[in-house]
């Protein structure tokens, strides 16, 4: 019997890759709020953390990281779209927030 999936919602803190073209005009960390269809909290790290990791990013930590049944919240316009693709691939997210480091 295969385990049920679950929608994860969270926002990822990131430190980039020399590879990653915003680590050229000295962005070091950055921000992402993402969607994930997983089966359940570990599976969901593992995959949001390997697709990040395509993007040139190290995921360092959340800020949170909640199944969708038990948010407090108003889910967002923009979490909205993005469990709304979940269909098409497990880990959704479409904005980086980069940032430069602290001088």
């Amino acid at each position: 019997m295969t385990a049920p999936l679950f929608v994860w919602l969270g926002k990822g803190l990131c430190t980039l890759t020399p590879e990653n073209d915003q680590y050229r005009a000295g962005h070091r960390g950055a921000i992402v709020v993402f969607a994930c269809r997983a089966k359940d909290i570990v599976d969901c790290c593992r995959q949001v953390a390997g697709e990040f990791a395509e993007h040139q990013l190290i995921l360092n930590g959340f800020e949170y990281l909640i199944d969708q049944e038990h948010i407090d919240r108003e889910i967002s316009t923009y979490e909205r779209e993005l469990i709304d693709q979940l269909g098409s691939y497990p880990v959704q997210f479409k904005n980086v927030h980069y940032f430069k480091a602290d001088a």
